[in-house]
């Protein structure tokens, strides 16, 4: 990862969202290497609900590929593109669509300064907190942006099938998990076409992505 003569650029664009590259976590109260990559926008706030930041952390492991660091920075992309976009707006379903900063967790500070993690459960029940149906439409566009990116450079056909087939991860998997997700309520489908048109039947990038496939 560090070896790649991209770096460095790439560490300052992380720098530039205000990111930190981490190898190394605490669990179990124990500082381990990073295991599972990952990136993590924790929203912090006080004993009384009151933001008071974020803490932006990109979980990298220290051999990890360049081209896996790179899928990670996509993700951060996504999360500046909603942060940048309008807030809310009605739907035809009837209800507000939150679009705008999505965040994977909470911190509270308490006022004696420690740190108290809120359960998922808790933190599903907050607009701004990226839900699991969100999170899929992001991964299928991170994909399909990836596998056209590795065609832009002349990657193998083999490296190609690898981002398109693979079990669980590939961009084939998270196309059929977003058509679920799109095709099950209204409301989700207009925030997919709102904020990544491109996961949607019918774009230019299916089309693009379709068209490779059938040629590797």
């Amino acid at each position: 990862m560090r070896e790649h003569p991209n770096f460095h650029t790439l560490e300052n664009k992380i720098n530039q969202q205000e990111f930190e590259i981490r190898e190394t976590e605490l669990i179990g109260g124990k500082e381990v290497e990073v295991e599972n990559v990952r990136i993590e926008n924790i929203k912090l706030i006080d004993a009384n609900n009151q933001y008071l930041g974020a803490e932006k952390i990109l979980y990298a492991k220290p051999n990890m590929r360049y081209l896996d660091l790179e899928h990670e920075v996509g993700h951060i992309e996504q999360l500046s593109k909603l942060a940048n976009a309008k807030l809310t707006k009605p739907s035809s379903s009837g209800r507000d669509l939150y679009t705008g900063i999505l965040y994977t967790g909470i911190i509270e500070i308490k006022n004696n300064g420690t740190r108290k993690q809120w359960k998922p459960s808790k933190c599903n029940n907050q607009i701004d907190i990226m839900k699991d149906w969100q999170n899929i439409i992001l991964e299928y566009d991170n994909r399909l942006q990836e596998f056209l990116r590795l065609h832009e450079r002349n990657a193998t056909s083999e490296l190609l099938r690898e981002h398109s087939q693979r079990i669980n991860l590939g961009v084939d998997y998270w196309k059929e998990e977003s058509d679920k997700i799109v095709a099950r309520k209204r409301s989700r489908k207009e925030w997919a076409q709102d904020n990544f048109s491109e996961v949607m039947h019918g774009s230019n990038l299916r089309q693009k992505y379709e068209a490779i496939i059938g040629k590797t």
